[in-house]
């Protein structure tokens, strides 16, 4: 998916596992400027595979609208004690990091 020029967002969704990746990448060098990981199993004994599934699914969507709906999109450097990059969406105005979608 090409949102913005300069970024290609690219999502993995393996098969038969209850996980997905997200990585935003620089469109003129292919580096990753930004990635995520998201799984779904070992958090909850209550919830079945079915309803585990369900749930990826609503968030594979969540992200797919938030980045189809975004007016822009940026990356910003690693700061902090872990030094972790954060890719924000711009909605109406405000930017949301991509990663709170969830």
């Amino acid at each position: 998916m090409r949102k913005e020029p300069g970024f290609v967002i690219e999502l993995t969704i393996p098969m038969d596992v209850h996980e997905w990746f997200v990585h935003v990448r620089n469109a003129g060098s292919g580096a990753v400027v930004w990635q995520d990981w998201f799984d779904y199993l070992g958090y909850s004994d209550d919830d079945s595979e079915s309803e585990l599934a369900g749930q990826m699914n609503e968030d594979i969507a969540a992200v797919v609208r938030l980045l189809l709906s975004a007016s822009a999109l940026r990356v910003l450097p690693a700061t902090g004690l872990f030094g972790v990059a954060s890719a924000q969406a711009c909605i109406e105005g405000e930017w949301t990091p991509l990663a709170s979608v969830l």
